[in-house]
């Protein structure tokens, strides 16, 4: 069992302003995916997977993203979550993004990770 992630918000590493303002996306849509909780694991997952889908389909993800997700697994609690693939260091969006989450209350804060290619994922905040 692990957590799911349903408060997710996917950024390629080359979105500088989606990467700064996804952590305040993720306050916004915190009531909205409140009534998400109330589906099954299953449900929530595949609505998950469909926007994962549609972002590997208009090019805002790669490819390999949908490997890392197999349908199969079991869920104990919900946590929201930024994403950030393939993520470019040499922007300047990075400490601005610091600055944007730092000023959301703590209660609607995400954490923040990013995945290389191989869909490896680290914390980055």
């Amino acid at each position: 069992m692990f957590d799911l992630i349903s408060k997710l918000e996917l950024k390629h590493g080359n979105n500088g302003s989606g990467i700064c303002w996804g952590g305040l996306q993720l306050a916004v849509y915190h009531e909205l995916f409140n009534t998400l909780n109330a589906l099954d694991t299953q449900t929530l997952f595949c609505n998950i997977k469909e926007l994962i889908e549609q972002k590997v389909i208009l090019d805002l993800l790669p490819e390999n993203v949908m490997s890392c997700f197999n349908g199969k697994n079991t869920f104990n609690s919900v946590k929201s979550c930024l994403v950030v693939a393939e993520p470019n260091f040499r922007m300047n969006c990075w400490d601005k993004m610091r600055d944007v989450i730092s000023a959301i209350p703590v209660a609607f804060r995400c954490k923040v990770l990013t995945m290389d290619n191989d869909c490896k994922f680290s914390i980055y905040l």
